[in-house]
């Protein structure tokens, strides 16, 4: 199972000098940060897991049962995973896109599909998403905001610079021709 974390920056307006700017949206889910948030966690409250002494992380990583964590793994994917689709769902009235890849694996490949989101339920949308994009591997993965299309760069062993998807809003009847 993919474990993950997910860092949500949701879109605000603030006033800065008069001018209205947007704060970036940002969704990633990394199992790495969650790992090193657990490990931080119990350095901070070294008393309340049975340390004498302030532990370092080799020594906490060599103890841990990292299997009672579980559930934190399983709430930042569906976390990820839902903020992902209400993403979707608010910019993509149609529920289909082109996806256009690029940096697709070791060589640089690069294609385009069209896909369909048929799911209205905001997590289910985010992991049709994903299906139609993740490698065949463990990865990290980062959204963002590109001229309010949804850029979704995917860091994976084939590809450690990060494989970038850009889904283009397009109009049910683009998607069945392509189908």
């Amino acid at each position: 199972m993919l474990v993950v974390q997910s860092h949500i920056l949701k879109k605000h307006k603030f006033k800065h000098g008069g001018n209205n700017k947007m704060q970036k949206f940002k969704l990633s889910y990394d199992n790495y940060d969650i790992t090193k948030s657990i490990i931080d966690n119990i350095i901070e409250n070294y008393q309340e897991y049975g340390y004498d002494e302030k532990p370092d992380e080799y020594t906490i990583n060599s103890n841990i049962d990292w299997n009672s964590y579980q559930e934190e793994y399983q709430w930042a994917w569906e976390d990820f995973l839902s903020e992902l689709g209400k993403a979707f769902h608010s910019r993509y009235k149609t529920c289909c896109a082109k996806v256009e890849g690029k940096n697709l694996n070791w060589r640089g490949a690069s294609g385009s599909k069209y896909i369909n989101i048929k799911s209205e339920n905001n997590f289910d949308a985010g992991l049709e998403i994903i299906r139609n994009i993740q490698p065949n591997c463990d990865f990290s993965i980062e959204a963002t905001l590109n001229k309010g299309r949804l850029l979704i760069t995917i860091y994976h062993h084939d590809c450690p610079t990060g494989s970038i998807f850009l889904l283009k809003p397009c109009a049910y009847s683009t998607y069945e021709k392509s189908a």
